[in-house]
C-alpha cells in the first residue's frame, strides 16, 4: 500500500502568530507576459499557484532568471505535450526585466521560514493548488501586510516571486522590455536546450 504524502494547510491560529519577513531582492526579476500587455499588471485570475479564488489582491509573477520564468509559464504544457508548445502562445508572449522596491515579503524558499509555518516544499511545489492558494490567502490577509511571496520553482528549484498589488505597488516597479520570445536568442536557446518544438 502506497502511503500518500501529507499536504499542509495554514494552522487555525495563523493570523495570530508572527510571520517571519524579509526584504525582497530588487532584482532584476524576469517576467513572461502577453506582448499586448505591459509587464506591470496584476491578475486576480485564480489559475496561479499563489492566486486564490476571490483574491483580495492581484498577483504579478516573475522568475529569478529567464529560464525559470519560461518554465513557470510553459513547463506544464511542454511536459504534457511531448515537449511541444503551442505557437500562438509562444509567438504572442514577451519577456521583460522587472525591478522591485525592497518591500517586505514572506520568503517560502527559506527553510527556516517554512519550518516556522509548519509547511514543507512538497506542499508548496505540488499540484495541490488548493493548498498553495490557501497559504497565499493566509499570507495576504496576515496583519504583517507583506507585499508578496518568494517561492521555489518546481521546474528549476530557483526562486520565483509572487508580488501582491497593495494599491501603490505598481507605481513602485520598473520594467524594461527585453523582447518577444519569437526573436529572443535566450528564448530560442531554451527551446534548443530542452528539445522543445513550437507548433
Amino acid at each position: 500500500m502506497v502511503r500518500r504524502r501529507p499536504v499542509y494547510f495554514p494552522d487555525r491560529d495563523f493570523l495570530r502568530r508572527p510571520l517571519k519577513r524579509s526584504l525582497a531582492a530588487r532584482g532584476p526579476w524576469f517576467r513572461i507576459h502577453p506582448s499586448a500587455k505591459s509587464a506591470i499588471y496584476f491578475s486576480r485570475r485564480s489559475g496561479g499557484r499563489f492566486t486564490p479564488e476571490n483574491s483580495p489582491f492581484g498577483v504579478l509573477y516573475a522568475g529569478v532568471n529567464i529560464t525559470t520564468a519560461l518554465f513557470e509559464v510553459f513547463g506544464d504544457e511542454m511536459f504534457e505535450n511531448d515537449h511541444r508548445i503551442r505557437a500562438f502562445r509562444w509567438m504572442n508572449f514577451s519577456v521583460s526585466k522587472v525591478t522591485i522596491p525592497r518591500v517586505r515579503i514572506c520568503n517560502l524558499a527559506n527553510q527556516q521560514v517554512r519550518a516556522s509555518l509548519n509547511v514543507e516544499l512538497g506542499t508548496l511545489m505540488g499540484q495541490e493548488f488548493d493548498a498553495t492558494q490557501a497559504w497565499a490567502l493566509a499570507i495576504m490577509v496576515h496583519p504583517s501586510e507583506v507585499y508578496g511571496i518568494v517561492y521555489r520553482s518546481r521546474f528549476t528549484q530557483k526562486n520565483c516571486l509572487a508580488l501582491f498589488d497593495r494599491g501603490e505597488t505598481a507605481s513602485l516597479l520598473e520594467a524594461e522590455l527585453i523582447g518577444p520570445l519569437s526573436v529572443l536568442p535566450e528564448a530560442n536557446a531554451f527551446l534548443d536546450r530542452y528539445s522543445c518544438m513550437v507548433i
